[in-house]
């Protein structure tokens, strides 16, 4: 057996991610710099209560995982080999309305979303999935979670 030289279409994320931009007007800064794909083969860690943590949640702290361009997942630190799917992969998306993870965002300004679908199933609900906003900061990190209506997390 051979193996695939390096760069080339096989082992290349680059070369595989480009193929998710490919006729995605909506966000095409993503590919000028290339600035999202540095992140393709990191994954962001943090143990977060979903609505922030109060004496009144604390059974509601998660570790959450962010794969970008692969998954999202969650699972309870008292357990954390039990994990759940939230969503895979599925594109970039926009929003111009305010949400409940940045309810004072300016709604003039479309604000840069990535979706994960087809997670695993909700109880008596639909498909997990999760829509992560990103924002431009000095420290790359996962920074809240919320849950909005049943089985959609939304993340900062």
């Amino acid at each position: 057996p051979t193996s695939s030289p390096p760069n080339s279409p096989a082992t290349s994320p680059q070369l595989e991610l480009s193929a998710l931009f490919e006729g995605d007007e909506t966000l095409s800064f993503a590919r000028a710099g290339g600035a999202f794909l540095t992140m393709y083969s990191e994954c962001f860690n943090a143990t977060l209560c979903t609505g922030g943590c109060s004496s009144h949640n604390s059974k509601d702290v998660y570790l959450w995982k962010l794969c970008p361009f692969q998954y999202a997942a969650q699972a309870k630190p008292s357990e954390p080999q039990r994990v759940t799917l939230l969503g895979k992969w599925s594109g970039w998306s926009t929003s111009y309305l305010p949400s409940i993870v940045t309810p004072l965002s300016p709604v003039a300004t479309p604000r840069a979303l990535w979706k994960f679908d087809e997670g695993e199933p909700c109880w008596d609900g639909p498909p997990r999935s999760v829509s992560v906003e990103l924002r431009c900061g000095t420290v790359t990190r996962l920074e809240r979670v919320e849950e909005d209506g049943k089985c959609r997390d939304l993340m900062l």
